[in-house]
């Protein structure tokens, strides 16, 4: 027997129930398509077609089965944590309590641009490949029959590449703020980050038992794109890590085993380093004051501590080394992802041509 009943979204919900079967129940956005698929399910039911019944029973909602992904699937990746944070963000879409069938790409294609309000085109690239790649999963493996809307929308263009640089100013304001706040921790991470060019969670996981400050190498045994790498250390990283652990006050032995850095990534990392900003900012601004001079709008503005791997990328080209050389210590896939995350100054390009030109 089968029921109509309207929902407080004002869509219709279909639900036919027989003996030895759970029941069955879908929505739809208007009365006249329920009672049809009810009338369908029960046509099904009384001539026993199974075959029938497996392609009309009821999907997970979007809400569902990104649930299940989350358990499956993103365990699998190590961005993990952002992921999840990405699920949440589509769970609490209008689309997230509507089953995976009735999604069409025109509702993808307005998921689109609502998300486009208030974040960048690059995160809504990556929310919407989350998506595809949750319908690719729920047909290929969970054997559904469903067909994925995003492939039939038009996606954001690709986020335009950073090119902000970290000014010799700023890098100061950064260490020493970071001194006043007698934070050794902080201090080392930033002189590394410029130094060496890894990536947050890469400094934030290092091991003292992979560091070899007499050989002035830092190995990193699992990185973002699944390869080991060893990092050569210049003199002011080897520096910052004695004066880490001298002001820690740690031993020999010490040094010999276990994590560097207490922080993890993520939260907690990410508020020390909007208030290390926000503190550098303000010294910036008393010196300024001081000295009667109007301060800079955009010294330490939308400043990302990502922009220092970039920063690093950059110095190391114009300190003379050759792309392969570069990739070698950023851990960079291909030299077009080093091209992105690389901007060179072009008066430090001035001086080359300058000393290799003919007089």
């Amino acid at each position: 027997m089968a029921t109509i009943e309207r929902l407080p979204s004002g869509r219709w919900r279909a639900k036919v129930r027989r003996r030895g079967y759970r029941h069955l129940s879908r929505s739809f956005s208007t009365r006249a398509r329920a009672e049809r698929w009810a009338r369908e399910v029960e046509r099904a039911l009384e001539d026993g077609e199974t075959v029938a019944l497996s392609a009309l029973r009821e999907l997970p909602t979007l809400a569902e089965a990104l649930d299940r992904y989350e358990r499956e699937v993103t365990p699998t990746k190590k961005s993990a944590r952002d992921e999840r944070y990405k699920i949440r963000v589509l769970q609490a879409t209008d689309l997230a309590g509507r089953s995976l069938d009735l999604i069409q790409p025109h509702d993808v294609a307005q998921l689109r641009d609502t998300l486009l309000e208030t974040r960048s085109e690059a995160t809504v690239r990556r929310l919407l490949a989350l998506l595809s790649h949750l319908y690719n999963t729920a047909r290929r493996e969970w054997g559904y029959a469903v067909e994925n809307p995003v492939q039939g929308i038009r996606l954001p263009k690709p986020g335009r590449a950073r090119d902000r640089r970290v000014s010799r100013r700023e890098e100061a304001l950064l260490l020493a703020t970071a001194r006043n706040m007698r934070s050794p921790a902080l201090l080392a991470i930033v002189r590394l980050a410029i130094e060496t060019g890894m990536r947050q969670g890469e400094i934030l996981g290092l091991r003292w038992e992979h560091i070899d400050l007499d050989r002035r190498v830092a190995y990193l045994p699992d990185t973002k794109t699944g390869d080991s790498r060893g990092v050569p250390l210049s003199r002011r990283a080897v520096r910052a890590l004695r004066r880490y652990a001298r002001e820690r006050g740690l031993t020999a032995r010490q040094m010999r085993r276990g994590r560097v850095f207490s922080y993890q990534a993520g939260d907690g990392f990410r508020a020390s380093w909007r208030r290390l900003l926000r503190l550098a900012r303000a010294r910036y601004e008393a010196a300024c004051a001081a000295a009667g001079t109007e301060p800079d709008p955009a010294v330490l503005a939308d400043l990302r501590f990502h922009d220092l791997r970039h920063e690093a990328a950059s110095r190391l080209f114009e300190l003379g080394l050759d792309a392969m050389e570069v990739a070698t210590i950023t851990g960079h896939k291909t030299m077009q992802m080093l091209k992105r995350y690389t901007h060179l100054r072009a008066e430090n390009l001035v001086r080359k041509l300058d000393g290799g030109g003919q007089g």
